[in-house]
């Protein structure tokens, strides 16, 4: 997976991301009950929109990091120069603007999914 570039890295994590919530979210749907493609329908899209919204919050949030001139408790080290804790700063930046890119496709995928299940099963 390391040698595959970072776009096709994403697709394959939110691919696998959204299969392992649908297989966790049918399982547990079956326990409690719902035997209807529309119960089933509503419950991917219910968790879609969460974590479309908790994703792209981050995004908004890890781009607002950007403009903070001032470095957090957890960046700082003294032993590290400006460069170095620049470059640790971007670094953990990109990590969160790409979680949050991953969580947003999870959540709209299970939302793609919640408009196809009542259209196959229905």
């Amino acid at each position: 997976m390391k040698n595959l570039p970072p776009i096709l890295r994403a697709l394959l994590l939110v691919d696998i991301g959204t299969t392992a919530i649908l297989i966790v979210v049918t399982a547990l749907g079956w326990l409690v009950g719902w035997r209807t493609s529309t119960q089933f329908s509503n419950g991917f899209f219910i968790l879609g929109a969460a974590l479309a919204v908790f994703g792209a919050y981050s995004a908004l949030s890890a781009s607002k990091t950007r403009g903070k001139s001032g470095m957090s408790d957890a960046q700082s080290d003294n032993n590290a120069s400006a460069d170095g804790r620049n470059k640790r700063i971007l670094a953990d930046l990109a990590q969160g603007i790409n979680t949050a890119y991953i969580t947003t496709g999870i959540g709209l995928m299970l939302i793609v999914a919640s408009i196809l299940i009542p259209i196959l099963f229905g």
